[in-house]
């Protein structure tokens, strides 16, 4: 089935937590304070020293290609300037190849591109043709050229990057922990700067800030065509600085001024609960360099209210962070065994746990998702692999890899792969992930949507390249989940602008918290085995509950989910879908209706079909028919939404 249409994803933006950046990346602070290459200066070309850095450091020298970078950079250089084209008729085995700029061309010859810095040279060749040519002023020469080494690196590797100036400066504050600011999660809303929502305690929340207030002026500018960034710049400051912004809220006859004194907004990466029973809840949302002593604090105020049973540690949506941090924290857990194995070529250096840093003793249990990348994953394999705790949720994102950042000569930096790690036993999880010892996936079931099959069964080919792995749960629980998903991002509130009151009764409803305390109370021992073992019982009559329900509310619907003590026999399916062939603009909805007959001798059970693409739009849809008799025949249809702001493109499902 071909659709032919286009999604450009709009990004909400969050004030409070900058995370444009941090998400996905994983760093060494011992490597962060990069050493500066003698002779650069201010006016020394990135480029050059981005690839001196590249041949010195970049994890695995044989991938590196000069002529694919080459190739790479200037077809981004071409697509980034639409006075310039640019022609490689062989593509990296071209002898050579041309650049027009207007009415003006020149061929440069490729055969002298042996070596990373000849690519360097080629490239600076080709600026030195085309730059002075332009008759457009945007994008700047230094925009250009960081757009274009960004693109050479990608010929490496998904995480090796240039990092702007304006994007470092954020990072930086994001590994910090603190700034100097308000205290307002902001987005684009409708084309307007829009305050979600204030964040408790800060000035913003103090002076009366409210959700869905409009920020029209900053000082003495208007916000009109104002980027996301550069209001960021605008309203943050030093502590007790004054900034003046101008409000727009329903049912003002006119903006309302409001001067706020800035203050230290602290990044808080660990909030912990009481869940009673000795049972605490600790979300770590990100690893910064005070994550650690965050959570050795959490741990010890916790143990002198009670003795502490066991520890719910959620890393679901944990991108990562700091290396070391990751290291020490899984140490407050272990006595001994290796946290982390990292590899840079055929050596490996291995960190063993500390037992002087052992702080808790207890039942542990782990939540992740698809979203726990990098550093949560590093400690998620430290606590399974070393039989400490139980890991629980859905298969993990599989990002294997450490980035260096090294300081670049303008205030930007490059960000480059230089290590690889393994999880306890030398076991990679790059591209595969860390599969949990209980699998928890959510049921949605409607009319309208449907959300049933879990990762491993889904035949989308997962964007990061995700591996098939042998590795499988000891148990898999399907639960009916009552709220659906927010589809539009705009109207999902960030748990940063929730209050704690707000956040803590969203944990008590949290179904994988519910299935941890369990596991906890069940269990007499802190081994991942013995835990396990011990919960068995429990874990089987939580899934059959939840089996019951998910049952329950398909009948609703009219699907029969039953499995009548059967399972599926081997039998043959005819598939139509209608209509083949699809033509939708944007904003439209498409209706497509799968029909199948089951054309073999057996009965088949939950029959369910997920469409396939490599547009989101389209990917990933559910079409259920549960029970299908031999001869039977039955439909299901689901409607695409196409966004509004989608381009031009064909996509087949």
């Amino acid at each position: 089935m071909q659709i032919i249409s286009n999604l450009i994803r709009r990004n909400r933006f969050i004030f409070f937590v900058f995370l444009l950046l941090v998400y996905l990346l994983f760093l060494s602070p011992r490597l962060q304070n990069s050493e500066k290459e003698s002779g650069q200066g201010s006016n020394v070309s990135i480029l050059p020293l981005t690839m001196r850095y590249v041949k010195r450091y970049y994890v695995d020298q044989p991938a590196i290609n000069p002529r694919a970078m080459l190739v790479n950079g200037l077809n981004k250089l071409e697509r980034t300037l639409d006075e310039v084209l640019v022609s490689f008729p062989n593509g990296e085995n071209s002898p050579s190849f041309s650049v027009r700029v207007m009415n003006e061309e020149k061929t440069f010859s490729m055969t002298d591109v042996v070596d990373l810095d000849s690519a360097a040279g080629k490239v600076e060749e080709v600026f030195r043709f085309v730059m002075p040519r332009l008759v457009s002023k945007e994008p700047t020469a230094i925009d250009v050229e960081y757009a274009v080494t960004d693109e050479m690196l990608k010929t490496l590797d998904p995480y090796s990057g240039i990092i702007t100036p304006q994007v470092y400066q954020e990072f930086t504050i994001e590994t910090e922990g603190s700034f100097g600011g308000l205290g307002i999660v902001i987005g684009i809303r409708d084309g307007n700067l829009t305050v979600i929502a204030p964040i408790e305690g800060t000035p913003a929340y103090r002076v009366g800030i409210k959700p869905n207030d409009r920020i029209v002026q900053i000082e003495d500018e208007s916000t009109v065509n104002m980027s996301l960034i550069e209001a960021v710049g605008k309203l943050r400051g030093p502590k007790g600085s004054v900034v003046n912004i101008h409000i727009h809220r329903e049912g003002l006859p006119e903006p309302k001024k409001f001067s706020i004194v800035r203050d230290t907004i602290n990044i808080q990466s660990v909030e912990a609960f009481n869940l009673s029973d000795g049972i605490i809840y600790v979300k770590i949302r990100d690893f910064q360099k005070n994550t650690l002593s965050n959570l050795r604090d959490t741990l010890k105020d916790f143990a002198k209210n009670g003795t502490l049973k066991g520890l719910i540690l959620d890393l679901r949506g944990n991108p990562g962070g700091l290396l070391d941090q990751a290291e020490r924290i899984s140490d407050l857990f272990l006595k001994s065994g290796v946290v982390v194995t990292t590899e840079i070529g055929n050596s490996k250096k291995p960190y063993y746990a500390q037992h002087e840093d052992y702080d808790f003793n207890g039942r542990i249990v782990v939540l992740v998702d698809s979203g726990s990348a990098s550093a949560s994953e590093i400690v998620a394999g430290a606590i399974k692999n070393n039989d400490r705790g139980v890991v629980i949720g859905q298969r993990t994102f599989g990002k294997g890899s450490v980035q260096q950042i090294f300081d670049l000569n303008d205030g930007s930096a490059l960000k480059l792969t230089i290590a690889h790690y393994l999880t306890p036993g030398d076991i990679s999880i790059q591209d595969i992930g860390i599969t949990p010892d209980i699998g928890i996936q959510p049921a949605v079931i409607s009319r309208e949507i449907t959300i049933s099959s879990p990762p491993e069964n889904n035949l989308r080919e997962k964007s990061n390249g995700q591996k098939e792995t042998t590795d499988k749960p000891a148990y898999t629980i399907s639960y009916l989940e009552t709220q659906e998903p927010v589809t539009d991002p705009d109207e999902e509130t960030p748990e940063e602008a929730l209050s704690r009151q707000e956040r803590r009764k969203k944990i008590e409803n949290d179904f994988y918290v519910a299935v941890a305390k369990e596991i906890i109370r069940s269990s007499g021992s802190a081994e991942r085995e013995k835990m396990l073992g011990e919960a068995q019982d429990k874990i089987h009559r939580i899934s059959q509950d939840e089996e019951r329900k998910i049952e329950e509310m398909w009948q609703e619907i009219g699907v029969d989910w039953s499995l009548d003590g059967a399972f599926p026999g081997a039998s043959t399916l005819d598939v139509k879908l209608e209509p083949g062939v699809l033509r939708a603009k944007a904003g439209d909805q498409l209706t497509v209706t799968a029909e199948v007959e089951n054309t073999g001798p057996a009965t088949i059970y939950r029959l369910n079909a997920i469409t396939k693409s490599e547009n989101e739009i389209f990917n990933g849809k559910e079409f259920t028919f549960g029970r299908l008799n031999p001869g039977e025949k039955r439909k299901w249809s689901v409607t695409f939404e196409i966004p509004r702001w989608v381009l031009t493109r064909e996509d087949e499902i």
